[in-house]
């Protein structure tokens, strides 16, 4: 089955979040962030001689909310960044949006964008993931965004997101 893809914009920023946060290194440093400021404000307040109480729950109280809103904010202003970044390289690359066509292999996908042949087998692939409205690939070079509204019906899509689970469980199991 051969599909043909028209990329917009909000694909690439959607894949590029996805792929942004998937990262080991970015969870980390969230997390990092999240629980230092915290940590440090609780080690002043109670390193103080005597212990002001009255800092140490406005301290206290800081952390929560730091906790609780820090990495929301946090993701809001990377989201943003890529979003400017997805932007601007559209703008540089007249090919950006340009469509290809994704079909299924033996062994793996093939895309094909203004001629050239991009590859992806199963046991090949750096990143899978998927939102409510596209499947993720990446490997062999090429960016695999697969947008639910390239598919005639949901049963298509849904059926193709299943072939893909099922061959890649087969290749996981090989290995």
């Amino acid at each position: 089955m051969k599909l043909e893809v028209n990329p917009v914009i909000e694909d690439y920023i959607k894949f590029a979040r996805v792929a942004l946060f998937e990262q080991k290194q970015v969870r980390r440093s969230i997390a990092f962030q999240s629980a230092a400021l915290p940590i440090l404000a609780m080690l002043i307040t109670l390193l103080g001689r005597p212990i002001n109480w009255t800092n140490v729950f406005f301290a206290a109280c800081l952390s929560v909310l730091w906790i609780v809103f820090y990495p929301k904010i946090f993701k809001k202003m990377l989201g943003k960044r890529v979003e400017n970044s997805v932007k601007d390289m559209a703008n540089k690359n007249e090919h950006f949006l340009d469509p290809f066509i994704i079909e299924q292999v033996e062994g793996g996908l093939k895309a094909v964008r203004n001629g050239e042949e991009y590859n992806l087998l199963y046991d090949d692939i750096e990143m899978y993931n998927e939102d409510e409205e596209h499947l993720f690939l990446i490997g062999g070079g090429f960016d695999f965004i697969i947008p639910r509204r390239a598919f005639n019906s949901d049963e298509e899509f849904n059926r193709m997101k299943d072939q893909i689970d099922f061959a890649i469980q087969v290749e996981l199991k090989r290995n």
